[in-house]
């Protein structure tokens, strides 16, 4: 006699669990290599976008340098780099006539702040034409933080 058998036994529900759980084990594994991949990337992402930020900050910054406004004494060194000889890191110093009775000097150097180096940024006013005394128009501040290097490249005629 054949009786009709309906459900599952112990061993294929146990067989089930285990084929479950590797199924899910390995969706969990690609899930987490998948989410520090994307973390990773979101970080470069990050970094790309301050380093591009700072760039076009110091860039508008020198573009300017040696502006003088009309009938301004000249400015004699518009630009002043400070060289570090390959260590970090340099320093820039950019002189420009903000209006007609303003003179700055804008200051870029890295600065040691709890064993990593911050960009810093500081704006004097010039209190004199030759800007050898000046006053602060805005304290320093951090531009960007984790700065391995510094590194300035100027067009010397000589």
């Amino acid at each position: 006699m054949h009786r009709n058998q309906k459900g599952m036994s112990l061993v294929e529900i146990m067989v089930a669990i285990a084929v479950s759980a590797i199924v899910i084990g390995a969706a969990y594994g690609s899930y987490s290599v998948i989410n520090k991949n994307y973390e990773f990337q979101k970080d470069v992402k990050y970094m790309s976008q301050t380093a591009r930020a700072v760039v076009k900050m110091i860039a508008r910054d020198v573009r300017m340098a040696g502006y003088q406004d009309f009938n301004a004494t000249s400015i004699s060194e518009a630009i002043k780099v400070t060289d570090s000889s390959n260590n970090c890191c340099d320093r820039i110093d950019i002189i420009y006539d903000k209006s007609s009775s303003e003179r700055i000097k804008i200051s870029y150097y890295t600065k040691q702040y709890q064993n990593r180096n911050r960009l810093m940024k500081l704006v004097m006013r010039c209190t004199v034409s030759d800007c050898t005394k000046t006053s602060t128009l805005q304290s320093e501040q951090p531009v960007a933080d984790y700065v391995d290097d510094l590194q300035f490249s100027t067009l010397r005629e000589g």
